[in-house]
């Protein structure tokens, strides 16, 4: 699945739609989606301030200052890496990026992955399918399993292999909290049931998700 994504990355590089076809492009737009998210975890401390009774809101307000900081922090760090000269490159010659790569949304045929259900794509740096493949995964089994993100990046790289810079920058944007937003998203934008459990798995994930990253960082 790896080597396909990265396939389908390579061969789409200057991909232009037919005339009168209207381009999505997501690139250089993720400092304002940090800022946006940052700002909602922000805003959604107001509301979990009315329910004071509400353990999932009880326990955003004690926990959430820490992982704002921090989503203000990786837009810094992205900020001051080679993502905005990234970016720049990419718009000469774009790329496409699935923004729902999944084994849903591949088939296998001889040994070829098909990939389908192409809605979701865009203009975009090939990361941005990394870590939304890579991050749930490890979300979903609540731990880091460090063979599993070693083979599938080492997997990628077989055939579209990442500059250290770049995979600086991937490192950067799998530092954002991504899952703990999620999670409160459901209960504050979505007002939906959500068990205050999930809450705190997330947050666990975001720690150990970040001792990690801190860890490729350092040895990159």
């Amino acid at each position: 699945m790896m080597k396909g994504l990265a396939e389908y990355h390579l061969n789409s590089v200057g991909y232009r739609p037919p005339e009168g076809v209207p381009e999505t492009s997501k690139l250089g737009q993720w400092p304002k989606h940090y800022t946006k998210r940052c700002k909602q975890m922000e805003s959604w401390m107001l509301i979990a301030e009315k329910q004071p009774e509400d353990p999932f809101s009880k326990f955003y307000l004690e926990t959430i200052d820490e992982f704002i900081t921090s989503g203000w922090n990786t837009l810094n760090e992205l900020e001051n890496s080679y993502y905005n000269e990234w970016v720049e490159e990419s718009k000469r010659e774009p790329m496409l990026c699935h923004q729902d790569y999944g084994t849903g949304n591949t088939m296998l045929l001889n040994d070829e992955v098909w990939v389908i259900d192409l809605d979701t794509t865009a203009y975009d740096l090939p990361i941005r399918d990394l870590r939304k493949i890579i991050i749930p995964l490890m979300s979903d089994s609540l731990a880091w399993q460090d063979e599993m993100f070693d083979h599938m990046l080492s997997s990628y790289e077989q055939v579209n292999p990442l500059s250290v810079e770049q995979k600086k920058v991937m490192y950067i944007d799998m530092m954002f909290p991504y899952e703990l937003y999620d999670v409160a998203r459901d209960k504050f934008s979505l007002q939906g049931e959500v068990d205050p459990l999930a809450l705190e798995e997330a947050e666990t994930f975001e720690r150990l998700k970040n001792e990690k990253i801190n860890h490729y960082l350092e040895q990159l």
